[in-house]
């Protein structure tokens, strides 16, 4: 599928769901060398890191291709999920999530079913 049609097609999904923006497409790469030249990274040409959330934003509402690599990221969560860091083992028990979990029970078991790449 070329750039013509995923544009195309994007733009048919906005429409039939009313969203309030274009859905955001996701490219994991392999190295450095494969980050678009228009693409913005965090560090290194704002000057502060960003949490993926916030890059999602920027990209959707702001409409800039944002490239995210483990130094610009501020949350732990997507370089665990990613792959960049080794989780820690206060990580693993969830120590990190008992702001939005019921309690460290469930907190483990979110963090432990969590894909990591």
């Amino acid at each position: 599928m070329d750039l013509k049609n995923i544009h195309k097609n994007a733009k048919e999904i906005k429409n039939i769901l009313c969203l309030p923006t274009y859905p955001l497409a996701i490219k994991m790469l392999s190295s450095k060398e494969d980050i678009p030249n228009e693409a913005k990274r965090p560090l290194k040409d704002m000057g502060y890191h960003l949490d993926l959330c916030q890059g999602f934003a920027i990209s959707r509402w702001g409409k800039k291709t944002i490239a995210m690599l483990k130094e610009d990221m501020w949350c732990m969560a997507p370089t665990v999920g990613f792959g960049f860091v080794e989780p820690s083992p206060e990580w693993l028990e969830g120590n990190h999530h008992l702001s939005y979990a019921m309690n460290q029970k469930v907190a483990r078991n979110i963090i432990q079913s969590t894909p990591r790449y």
